[in-house]
């Protein structure tokens, strides 16, 4: 057994841990629905959200397990935090540093571990969300996905109840159940991995052509960016905190916000945007808003271009609101259904569309609208609806 080394800068680490006033505190409900929907989506027993001691490793929430602690030595976590992203480790019995740990030759078995760092504001890894089997075996693309995000939404907690226990008014999170999230991930997830191994198809039977080799890698790499999109829209929710400590009088000049932000999703900063031709007013103000919307916006541009070469943005000034009116050529058959949850098939560019779904759940929650004009002839019209004190 390698017992896990100690991190640089371990006095600050743990000083920023202690600080958050999390360690020997009780149960709490947000904590342990993480550990149960990572536990779900990756299908393991056992899920604990992990923060490292000096000389402990300590449970603030679990599933699966009876003890609350155990020696740092012996854990898995400890190691976890050394990395710069996941440690997963298919089988314990084969890997030198854990093949003869007590957490492995006895209780609980450990086969299986994938850990997740949790990070302060500060950047130190205080601890893990983790997932844990008795069985060797590895995680799906889409489970390591999830147990990342998952880790950042626990991140976000630490430091959220930070705030609350010393009195700092702070915006919560859209409210998502576990069965919602299990469905959504899992359902986006099912479409990427299908659409891949048909992409794939010609490299796997040895009968392509080169062109057919090029476009099945285009569409695959097309792919992996779009599933990037959807992944990185749910890492919206550690913004949210970011936004709301922001002041609400905060002014923003959209002409110019949207064209330095058309010119980066196109990438080309020197040349105009090619993706999107925008029609917004000049001095175009946004005042009295949620900051968060900045973001919204962004994020819904950079969906769009997967759908899309080319939207046309315009902007009109309402009495209550400011409205920003993304028009695609495409006539995108079932997005009222995909938009609301009900879609019953899998649409052309469905992983986008699950992105847009999740998006207007989010714009609702701060008072927005996010709604769907179709056109037979002319395409589809979104409406963004920013309201404005």
């Amino acid at each position: 057994m390698i017992s896990p080394k100690i991190p640089l800068q371990e006095a600050e680490r743990l000083k920023d841990l202690n600080r958050l006033e999390i360690l020997d505190t009780l149960p709490e409900e947000d904590f342990d629905e993480l550990v149960e929907l990572a536990s779900r989506i990756c299908e393991t027993p056992i899920s604990t959200i992990t923060l490292i001691d000096s000389d402990r490793q300590w449970f603030k929430a679990q599933v699966g397990l009876e003890v609350s602690q155990t020696e740092r030595s012996v854990s898995f976590c400890g190691h976890a935090i050394l990395q710069t992203d996941l440690l997963v480790v298919p089988d314990a019995t084969k890997d030198e540093r854990f093949s003869d740990n007590p957490l492995v030759s006895g209780t609980p078995n450990i086969r299986f571990y994938a850990g997740a760092q949790i990070r302060t504001d500060a950047g130190h890894k205080v601890g893990t969300l983790c997932v844990i089997d008795t069985r060797p075996r590895e995680l799906t693309w889409h489970q390591a996905s999830a147990l990342r995000i998952l880790s950042r939404q626990a991140s976000r907690l630490l430091e959220l109840r930070y705030l609350k226990i010393h009195g700092y008014k702070v915006e919560e999170d859209p409210v998502f159940t576990p069965e919602q999230l299990v469905s959504l991930i899992r359902e986006q997830g099912a479409y990427h991995n299908r659409m891949m191994l048909q992409y794939l198809q010609p490299i796997k039977t040895g009968r392509f052509t080169k062109k057919e080799l090029t476009a099945s890698s285009q569409q695959a790499h097309a792919l992996l960016n779009e599933h990037k999109r959807f992944h990185d829209l749910l890492g919206i929710f550690q913004f949210a905190k970011q936004a709301a400590a922001a002041a609400p009088s905060h002014e923003l000049d959209l002409n110019e916000f949207l064209v330095n932000l058309s010119r980066r999703l196109s990438g080309d900063t020197a040349k105009g945007a090619s993706r999107f031709q925008l029609q917004i007013p000049e001095h175009f103000t946004l005042r009295n808003y949620n900051p968060v919307f900045e973001e919204l916006i962004g994020q819904l541009m950079d969906l769009l271009t997967c759908l899309q070469p080319l939207t046309v943005v315009e902007g009109y000034q309402r009495e209550k609101w400011v409205e920003l009116k993304f028009h695609t050529a495409l006539y995108l058959d079932n997005l009222a259904e995909v938009l609301n949850g009900q879609a019953q098939t899998q649409p052309a560019g469905a992983g986008c569309l699950y992105g847009l779904y999740l998006m207007r759940l989010i714009i609702v929650h701060y008072k927005g609208q996010l709604e769907i004009v179709r056109h037979p002839v002319k395409g589809t019209d979104l409406l963004l609806n920013i309201p404005v004190a």
